[in-house]
């Protein structure tokens, strides 16, 4: 397969993949309801961020940038990037709304032609613009 990293890591986590997928829980506990929440949890990350990362190297990423107000976020974003994309200030808070950045080398990332427009990593950067109530998308 073009763009898989090691071919045994992949059928490693598949096979992961297939074992947490048929593993149940037919006992009542008081904890049960949180083993099937994190068992759809892994499943979830398998699914739509570790397996098709695997499958093919040019996924896109997707980074979250978290902290305190003031902490460097978006100086961090803009080293990151080597341009001035999301502003920085000594006001606090300079950004007040989630910001999607995507590179400027790939804006069909969130259209219905991408393989990966419906990744779970599409539907978050949409979800983040959808928020915020205003498109937050920048090109670097």
């Amino acid at each position: 397969m073009r763009g898989v990293v090691d071919e045994g890591l992949l059928e490693a986590a598949g096979e992961l993949r297939d074992l947490v997928a048929v593993t149940r829980f037919p006992i009542d506990t008081g904890d049960v309801d949180v083993a099937r929440d994190a068992q759809v949890a892994l499943l979830d990350q398998l699914d739509d961020y570790v397996l098709p990362r695997l499958k093919a190297m040019d996924a896109p990423l997707l980074a979250v940038i978290g902290g305190s107000t003031g902490a460097g976020k978006s100086t961090l974003i803009n080293s990151i990037v080597g341009a001035t994309v999301s502003r920085s200030g000594v006001l606090r808070p300079t950004t007040r709304a989630p910001a999607g950045i995507l590179p400027s080398i790939s804006p069909h990332v969130c259209s219905g032609t991408n393989r990966y427009a419906g990744s779970g990593c599409a539907r978050k950067l949409l979800s983040c613009a959808a928020y915020s109530g205003r498109s937050t998308s920048r090109r670097a």
